[in-house]
Formats: structure tokens, sequence, C-alpha cells
């Protein structure tokens, strides 16, 4: 039968964006929505959070971002080439934190702590924008970028469109070499219904530009993960 979720007053989630179809799917039955936070081990972890809510925010413009900064800490936008230089108002570049919970440094990493601590800043990896309102948005993570034949393909937008897919569980996109194009677009794929690679594909080519479809798609039983996930 169901779980009665009436008693819940909020929700929290982290660790991974949560897909967009589960927490509207969850909020439909939930009387409160599924507060989302954002950090880093170096950041003790959390830097931004969603405002809880009481009422599911499904038709909220803000579901898909990280939130606003966390007391005392500051979020900057700056160029992915160029930590000095901050990117206007909307535009992409990588996600920055300063504030109390931000790390010293990677114990005897002197190069690596050189690397990510710039300007005082502690540069996440992440390419994020933020809107006018202060709210972050996560694009993609920097090294996740693939380049092929020139173009840059950003994984999360191909694993977004898969996700569009009913049979699809859980993705992940990815490049590999390829003489041909420098990089070529692949995907794994975990199914949670009947479904080919060759459909999968199909999908993606109603859904992405021709040079964004995986050339290939791998279908497993369970995605590697780390021990937090």
């Amino acid at each position: 039968g169901k779980i009665k979720l009436d008693a819940l007053k909020y929700c929290v989630s982290g660790g991974a964006a949560m897909p967009y179809e589960i927490k509207t799917n969850f909020e439909k039955d939930a009387p409160c929505s599924v507060t989302e936070g954002y950090g880093l081990s170096e950041t003790s972890p959390i830097a931004t959070a969603n405002p809880v809510g009481e009422e599911p925010r499904l038709l909220n413009d803000k579901i898909n971002s990280i939130g606003l900064p966390v007391p005392n800490t500051v979020i900057e936008i700056v160029d992915e080439n160029d930590s000095a230089q901050l990117m206007p108002m909307g535009e992409r570049g990588e996600i920055a934190i300063s504030g109390p919970q931000v790390m010293q440094g990677y114990w005897a990493r002197p190069e690596a702590t050189a690397e990510s601590l710039q300007n005082g800043r502690f540069l996440t990896g992440d390419i994020g924008v933020m809107d006018e309102d202060g709210y972050t948005y996560i694009v993609d993570r920097k090294k996740d970028m693939i380049v092929s034949g020139g173009e840059n393909v950003y994984s999360t937008e191909v694993e977004n469109a898969l996700y569009e897919h009913p049979a699809v569980l859980e993705c992940a996109a990815y490049g590999v070499p390829s003489e041909e194009w420098g990089e070529e677009v692949r995907a794994a794929v975990v199914l949670s219904a009947d479904a080919t690679a060759e459909a999968l594909k199909e999908h993606c080519r109603a859904h992405l530009a021709g040079y964004k479809v995986p050339k290939q798609i791998e279908l497993l039983s369970e995605l590697p993960k780390t021990g937090s996930g």
C-alpha cells in the first residue's frame, strides 16, 4: 500500500542533484518540498541550500537551483580560465566559495591547494550560473566536459535527455578518445523497463543536437559508485 507522508515537515536531499522527475513525483504525494543543499568536503560540507518550504513548490522556477548561500558564505561565479575575473549575472563560469567553512588546504599537497584556493576563494570545479535573485544553478563539472569535433558537450545535458526516457533509471555520459572526433560521446545506462540501446539513441536524437548524441550506449545492471554513492 501507499506510505503515509502527511507527518513530514521537511525533507532534505544531498550527495547529488535529485533528478527532476523523482523530485516532482515525490512532492505530488508529500506535504512539503524537497530541500536540496550543495557543498563539498572542502566546505565542511555545506555552502548553499534551498529555502525550506511547507508546501511543495512544483511550479517554482527555482526548482533546479542549488539555492542561496548559507550564513556568512559568499558564492561567486568566476571566469573558467581566470579566477580573478567575476562573470556577469546570468553568465556561466566556475562556482567559487568563500566563508568560514572553507578548508585551509589539502594536507601535504601544496600544488593542489594552490590550484583550488585562489584569490581567497575555493574553486569548486563546478560550472554554474547565478540569477538576479542570487540563486545558483549548476550547469556541469569542469572536467566532465566532452570536446567532440571541436564542439563542447556537457555530460549533464546528455544525461538529462536520457532521463526523459521512461525506461532509464540511472545514466552517466562520458567521453572516450576518438581518432576522428578527438573525443566521442558515450553513455552507460541502467534500465527500469525494457528498452534497446538503439531506442535510447533515437530518443536522444529527438532531444539533442546530432554531435551530442551518444555514439554508443552500454546497458548495465548497475553503475559503479564510490563509497558515498
